[in-house]
């Protein structure tokens, strides 16, 4: 599953009814900004591990659009 959070807009949701299963073979990838990235780490959501829950962070960098609502079309 992916998903991506770019801009510091929205709230990061944790995926529901996930089977023991699934936790351990589906892969759960958040792509944020650096901006969120800065927002997470300061507000002691994200700390070293880059993991949030079952969501692995993966942090962008040099995103194409300086508007956060355009890089959330652009394929990763």
């Amino acid at each position: 599953m992916v998903v991506s959070l770019l801009g510091n807009y929205d709230i990061i949701q944790q995926p529901k009814n996930i089977s023991e299963f699934s936790r351990k073979n589906v892969p759960f990838y958040m792509f944020i900004d650096e901006e969120t990235e800065a927002y997470m780490t300061n507000s002691s959501v994200l700390g070293n591990s880059k993991r949030v829950g079952l969501w692995r962070i993966i942090v962008v960098r040099n995103v194409p659009y300086s508007d956060a609502r355009r890089n959330g079309k652009v394929s990763f």
